[in-house]
């Protein structure tokens, strides 16, 4: 971490950077470090992230941010509008712009399909005992859905 507040790799070898795509990390914290440059979120030496910034899009909450990726409670009315938008999204409608609206997680990654979206949403329905679910997302897009 800089001064700045920055997310950095500070002398990897090539081989260990090679070896773990650590290109796709720094993608990330990329991101992140953009973020940061824009007031919308402060990292701080501990790694954990405060977001700053105001959500328009409060129906979905807020996403929290973390050096490994995002995650987010959501309540049951909550969890089924989520899934609402995981089928719309699937169904073709606003692949680009409707992911990275609602759905920061991705917004970074490059080539996320309908598939994704097909099988996230199903995990959610899965999960959801009527009480909400949590959802972590890593950088490179893997996802974690537990019942709450």
């Amino acid at each position: 971490m800089t001064k700045d507040g920055l997310l950095q790799f500070k002398k990897v070898p090539q081989a260990i950077y090679d070896k773990y795509r650590l290109d796709e990390l720094q993608k990330h914290f990329d991101n992140l470090n953009s973020l940061v440059r824009n007031g919308d979120i402060i990292i701080n030496s501990d790694l954990s992230i405060v977001n700053q910034s105001i959500s328009t899009m409060a129906v979905y909450g807020q996403w929290t941010y973390h050096w490994w990726g995002y995650d987010r409670n959501f309540s049951n009315s909550e969890t089924q509008d989520f899934v609402d938008y995981c089928n719309s999204i699937a169904g073709g409608a606003g692949i680009v712009t409707g992911a990275t609206s609602f759905f920061p997680p991705v917004a970074a990654i490059f080539g996320v399909t309908t598939g994704y979206f097909t099988l996230l949403g199903a995990r959610v329905v899965a999960n959801n005992q009527g009480n909400g679910v949590y959802i972590g997302v890593t950088w490179v897009a893997a996802f974690n859905v537990e019942p709450l």
